[in-house]
């Protein structure tokens, strides 16, 4: 072999193991991205059972059935309360929007149309929407128009009881 010979065959080496690194570094990359994706998919989780965890204050409850049959009844301090719980679940919910990777709605959003499906909310979407992105707004709205039952239908718990009805 002469030195043009060992040449070509060091370019063909080189070239081999130059596309050996570039799919090394494209699975990693893949790797990588699916362990970011399931530690954000952790962490929603983590950030939605600490909002429902919430739930087990009865005055949070109330304010929020209350909030769902009729938001513009409560007082400004109810509103407030009601809206902090509705903003923490509909943050985590954008978060999962903007993180899932299938083309379908997650359960997360449709139980996020849900909430916006109860009439006494649509008060409190019409004031807060504008803090979530077009495209979670988007969504969220689109369901809720192909006919999302309301909160208090999907999860009857939120529904007021027969003696909150007399008193709201």
């Amino acid at each position: 072999m002469d030195i043009m010979e060992l040449g070509a065959i060091g370019e063909l080496v080189g070239g081999l193991a130059v596309i050996a690194s570039l799919i090394f570094v494209g699975l990693q990359v893949r790797q990588s991205n699916a362990v970011a994706r399931d530690m954000s998919v952790r962490s929603i989780a983590n950030e939605v059972g600490q909002i429902f965890l919430k739930t087990c204050d009865p005055q949070l409850v109330q304010v929020v059935r209350r909030a769902i049959r009729d938001f513009d009844g409560l007082t400004n301090n109810e509103k407030s309360v009601a809206s902090g719980f509705l903003a923490a679940l509909f943050v985590s919910a954008q978060t999962t929007f903007a993180v899932r990777s299938s083309p379908r709605p997650s359960r997360m959003e449709r139980i996020t149309a849900s909430w916006i499906a109860s009439p006494g909310l649509q008060s409190w979407w019409t004031a807060s929407k504008e803090t979530y992105s077009a495209p979670f707004v988007n969504q969220i709205e689109k369901l809720a128009r192909e006919g999302m039952a309301p909160i208090e239908e999907v999860w009857p718990w939120f529904a007021l009881d027969d003696s909150e009805k007399g008193g709201a």
